[in-house]
């Protein structure tokens, strides 16, 4: 039989798990509440923020590369979709920029441009007068010391993580038929073809040859030198795209733009990989993070290992030699592997 202070013991934790219950439910209800009030930077706020950064650039830069400008447009995306999306209050632009959301945004790695992406957007708030010149100044130059010490390490998709993600592995909400559809088609461009989301965002349905497993190359637009029509050497990915196209066509629409979602043109393809970074049953399958450009630099660096480095002068008529990036770090990562390669059977 239990004595006393053992009971009463008991009767103190049930006291403070039933406190604990209740202050979690009242937790929970007004942070519901706080997401849904329309008092908070919502996503709609985000996707016209987006927009006004684009047309910004557009204005005061033409001369970015497009791959660069959708760089800084995900930089953006990120920090707003996770660090100011049902967090801050709509209008106070000065707390979106606070010491604190700045410091936990750089705290984790992020891509080389994050800090010209967030000078960027705090220079167009500057110029709607959402911003005090002050305050602009102030807080781009402590964007300075992120530059350095938080840089993302370049790396690359395993083998294994291609196979996870075009194997009918990957775990889709099974309500959504439609994700099922057109994800892994925008994968498999990135992969396979070589497309960012920049170019895919531009394909028309007379740009996909099936029968012909042609594409046409869209970085050929603005680079002659380049080959028009790109040849699609993996099986899946058109089975991919005949399945979408099949799918499609059921949706009788009038609009020649290839990759739709609910009926509609995607502004930001950017949702279309974060859920093999959010579920955790894909992502606890991955080796690192996936993203568009990840995915490019991966297929052309599985390619060349695959075939001995003799893709390569394929891929440079595809992508070019000028602002090609991700065809760039892929040749570089490729050749690493090759000398350590043969330093070893060397020694």
């Amino acid at each position: 039989m239990p004595d006393l202070w053992t009971t009463l013991g008991t009767l103190q934790l049930l006291f403070l798990a039933t406190c604990l219950q209740a202050v979690c439910k009242d937790f929970n209800g007004k942070e519901s509440a706080r997401l849904s009030n329309g008092n908070y930077f919502e996503e709609k706020d985000v996707r016209i923020i987006k927009e006004e950064v684009l047309d910004y650039i557009n204005r005061k830069d033409r001369k970015l590369s497009v791959d660069t400008v959708q760089r800084y447009l995900d930089d953006i995306d990120f920090f707003l979709s996770e660090y100011i999306l049902g967090k801050v209050m709509k209008g106070d632009h000065v707390s979106c920029l606070s010491s604190s959301v700045l410091k936990h945004y750089f705290s984790k790695p992020r891509s080389n441009t994050a800090p010209t992406a967030i000078a960027i957007l705090i220079t167009l708030w500057e110029e709607q007068g959402r911003l005090e010149l002050k305050f602009s100044l102030d807080t781009k130059r402590k964007l300075s010391k992120y530059v350095v010490i938080n840089v993302e390490e370049l790396n690359f998709l395993e083998a294994k993580d291609i196979e996870f993600i075009f194997g009918n592995s990957v775990d889709f909400n099974p309500n959504d038929i439609e994700k099922k559809i057109i994800y892994p088609v925008i994968w498999g461009l990135c992969v396979y073809c070589g497309l960012e989301q920049s170019h895919i965002k531009l394909l028309t349905v007379s740009d996909i040859n099936i029968p012909g497993k042609l594409i046409r190359n869209i970085r050929s637009d603005t680079d002659d030198t380049l080959i028009k029509w790109i040849k699609i050497n993996d099986d899946v990915l058109i089975e991919n795209l005949e399945r979408y196209m099949t799918y499609r066509r059921t949706l009788d629409l009038k609009t020649e733009t290839f990759i739709l979602y609910k009926g509609k043109e995607p502004k930001d393809l950017n949702k279309f990989f974060s859920m093999l970074r959010d579920r955790s049953r894909n992502s606890d399958n991955l080796s690192t993070t996936v993203d568009a450009q990840k995915l490019v630099r991966t297929g052309v660096l599985l390619a060349l290992l695959r075939f001995e480095g003799k893709t390569a002068i394929e891929y440079i008529r595809i992508h070019g030699v000028q602002k090609s990036t991700q065809l760039n770090n892929a040749l570089i990562e490729y050749m690493t592997i090759k000398n350590s390669q043969e330093s070893y059977f060397q020694d």
